[in-house]
């Protein structure tokens, strides 16, 4: 169980402190978590009998506690479910287990201690900071444990977590519901090991800050389920836009272990280094009214929707949630080597090797215009010159080097040649111009920041201790500005405050999202799915009359015509409900009945 902690905490450059296991067994990994440098280790087990074996086995480790208790969501008595294999028992009952392993059978139930590990950790007088590495062995009910432990996992730093493709205990989550909670905690998954079972295996998170490949947590190796898609990618704005449409998409497959896809990279993105990803496949699309926050309830909620493409959205209104991924958002934006070094260098030379400060400044002209005194919104989109001039007399110090990032180069000279600065070396011919603004923006010292999605992602990427500025409408001057503040960016400029959002009314948002795009989708191409399935269920049929003649390695397990009559109701029902306007059944949704059938068929064949 525990074979993959030692190389992902060598992988991410994570030292252990101790560690946590809930459900230890006999103890069988004790040896193997000192040798990867947990000098501390706290087991938990819930079964007595079993957990007596492991006080014997482990006797005389003075590095070692025990403790006789259940961990799970709630504080004080449930019913252990006990099978004829003690490494089965759980907190649910057994599900489809049974069509997998037949030769483990149910038995009765025994009333155990239950505890939050956030409970249990005080009752026990043991420091939580001691121990940054979690183990999570619990038969279906990890999630119930996680759910108890939002104090200790700000200490934590790895979690090595059972997870299931199938539900093997009655009522137990997906690895997709222990991706979305462990996000919201700051996680990521880094590895998945199925080598047992393709229903059930191992996963290991990390907090998000060790990872420094950010692309590689998406790569072609990576268990991932379902495709999000940004179909109008390269179309719907420029840049900095195109930069917040990858970060929503490539955060939001983190979330709900989809995979990525995208058009073709736009030129814009010349001088990056971008992944591989595959091209969108036609799925339907919420398209987004001009400036939604519809996008926000797309974190509340606790399975966000799959297969499915978002078109028209600007995600400029970031989800608290990626508060605690912000150096993996930082690690998003990767110029090449070439250009990154030319940028450096270009650096060096207007500070004199970093021995001055760079002050660099945000004018936005030509493509907004103003719409009069009233209108603090069109006002800011062309702030005035002299407010910066202003600004910049006040904060400039002899030697300081100035760099006004803009798209109208004459509006920059007269700046420069009203705050008495004269423009710098020659910008780096490997540097498009627009990356070499956006670099400076980000790595400056002091940097002024005006109204536009251009300065809102060059602040949200720049290191946190940088003396950034904002335009305020108000006082028609600037203020300090926490780009990660998250409370809402446009606010400040007139627009009315990001909402809160209760769960009740995230889920009914997303859910008519996803009709609306279903809708849509039916009504042109009405004839696809049918025809798709009725070819589907010939070839199946066909191809299960001659499964016995193939080989052994090319035989697969074909859903029975019971399950196909099944999907082909659901799809009616699902057709039903939209086309009459109804409310549609939840999630998954009918394109996904197949997947679903086809999976839990194939755990009853076995």
């Amino acid at each position: 169980m525990t074979a993959h902690i030692g190389p992902a905490m060598r992988t991410f450059g994570i030292t252990p402190r101790g560690a946590i296991q809930i459900g230890a067994h006999i103890g069988g990994e004790v040896r193997d978590l000192l040798a990867a440098g947990c000098s501390e280790l706290h087991l938990i087990e819930a079964q007595p009998a079993v957990f007596q074996k492991l006080r014997d086995h482990v006797a005389g480790r003075d590095s070692v506690t025990m403790a006789n208790v259940a961990i799970g969501d709630e504080d004080g008595e449930a019913d252990l479910w006990l099978t004829s294999a003690d490494m089965s028992a759980s907190l649910l009952p057994l599900k489809h287990h049974r069509d997998l392993y037949s030769e483990i059978t149910q038995e009765p139930t025994i009333a155990v201690t239950t505890r939050r590990l956030d409970t249990h950790l005080a009752e026990a007088n043991l420091d939580p900071a001691a121990y940054n590495v979690l183990i999570l062995d619990i038969q279906g009910a990890e999630l119930r444990a996680l759910s108890g432990a939002r104090d200790y996992l700000r200490h934590c730093d790895v979690i090595q977590c059972e997870i299931s493709f199938a539900e093997l205990y009655d009522g137990q989550p997906d690895i997709e519901d222990i991706d979305a909670f462990l996000f919201d905690a700051g996680f990521v998954r880094v590895h998945v090991d199925m080598a047992f079972s393709r229903y059930w295996g191992d996963a290991v998170y990390v907090r998000s800050h060790f990872v420094t490949d950010p692309y590689d947590l998406l790569g072609p190796e990576a268990v991932r389920r379902g495709i999000v898609e940004i179909p109008d990618f390269g179309a719907n704005g420029r840049f900095a836009n195109q930069l917040f449409q990858l970060a929503f998409l490539y955060f939001y497959c983190l979330r709900t272990g989809a995979r990525p896809a995208l058009p073709e990279w736009t030129r814009e993105f010349d001088g990056l280094d971008l992944p591989s990803w595959s091209r969108p496949r036609g799925y339907p699309v919420v398209v987004f009214d001009d400036g939604s926050l519809d996008p926000l309830n797309l974190w509340q909620v606790r399975r966000a929707p799959v297969d499915l493409g978002f078109a028209a959205g600007f995600y400029q209104e970031l989800p608290k949630t990626l508060l605690r991924h912000r150096d993996l958002f930082r690690r998003l934006f990767r110029p090449q080597a070439p250009v990154m070094e030319a940028f450096r260098a270009w650096l060096d030379d207007v500070t004199e090797g970093g021995r001055q400060r760079l002050v660099a400044a945000h004018v936005r002209r030509g493509d907004y215009f103003p719409l009069g005194d009233g209108e603090p919104f069109g006002i800011l989109s062309q702030a005035p010159s002299a407010w910066y001039t202003d600004e910049l007399v006040k904060i400039l110090r002899p030697g300081d080097a100035v760099h006004i990032a803009t798209n109208e180069p004459a509006a920059g000279a007269a700046l420069l040649e009203a705050v008495g600065r004269s423009a710098g070396p020659a910008p780096p011919a490997q540097v498009p111009p627009h990356l070499l603004d956006f670099l400076a923006l980000m790595h400056a010292d002091v940097a002024l920041y005006c109204n536009s999605s251009y300065s809102l992602m060059a602040a949200l990427l720049a290191d946190d201790g940088q003396d950034a500025r904002i335009v305020r409408p108000a006082t028609r001057d600037f203020e300090d500005f926490a780009p990660w503040a998250l409370d809402g960016f446009w606010r400040r400029f007139g627009g009315a405050p990001v909402p809160t959002i209760d769960d009740g009314a995230a889920e009914d948002s997303v859910q008519a999202m996803v009709n609306g795009a279903d809708r849509a989708w039916m009504r042109k191409h009405r004839l696809r799915l049918r025809r798709e399935v009725d070819v589907a269920f010939a070839l199946y049929r066909a191809a299960r009359r001659w499964r016995k003649y193939l080989p052994r390695k090319y035989r697969h397990d074909f859903p029975s015509a019971e399950t196909y009559g099944k999907l082909e109701a659901a799809i009616d029902s699902y057709w039903s409900a939209l086309r009459s306007e109804g409310k549609a059944p939840a999630l998954p949704r009918w394109r996904f009945f197949r997947s679903f059938t086809q999976r839990h068929e194939r755990i009853r064949e076995r």
